[in-house]
Order: structure tokens, then C-alpha cells, then sequence
């Protein structure tokens, strides 16, 4: 299976809420039971943007907070197609 989100913290987030099992308050069991740990991410990455500029959009506060607590959960890094945002 694949899963097609936005390149931004929001949607690397839902990739990996589907890859790795529910959210924060999902149980331990749960989470398990909702894992798709098979799930590829499908989508444009950083490496795809050409141009002058890389086609990038500087991250907001907002997009900053996200990242720093998606970076104090263990899926988030041990997951490549996530960690490249968060760092």
C-alpha cells in the first residue's frame, strides 16, 4: 500500500500515524491492531524540487512546533521518509 500526503509536517504525520498504528492516545494494543507497517510513502520529496531557489517554502512556527514533537516520538525517527523534515 501506498500513502500520498503532503511534503510538510502535517502530512508526513498522517503517514506516519497510518504507518505506525493510531495516535498519542492509542493504546499500545491498539496501535498494533491499526499498523500498516508496509505503508510506502507515495509523494514529492525535498531531492524532487528544481529551480533557483529549490522550490522549497520556509517552514512556519507553526510547521516548527510540529516538527519538534513528532521528533519525541521513536517512529518519527527511525522512519527516513520523516526524519529528512524533522532535522
Amino acid at each position: 500500500m501506498f500513502c500520498l500526503v503532503d511534503n510538510d509536517p502535517y502530512g508526513l504525520c498522517i503517514y506516519g500515524v497510518y504507518k505506525h498504528g493510531g495516535g498519542q492516545k492509542t493504546s499500545a494494543i491498539e496501535k498494533e491492531r491499526l499498523a500498516l507497517p508496509e505503508l510506502r510513502f507515495l509523494g514529492v520529496e525535498n531531492g524532487d524540487f528544481n529551480g533557483r531557489d529549490g522550490g522549497l517554502m520556509e517552514l512556519t512556527d507553526r510547521d516548527r512546533r510540529r516538527c519538534e514533537e513528532m521528533v519525541r516520538k521513536d517512529w518519527a525517527l527511525g522512519d527516513r521518509d520523516v526524519l529528512y523534515v524533522l532535522l
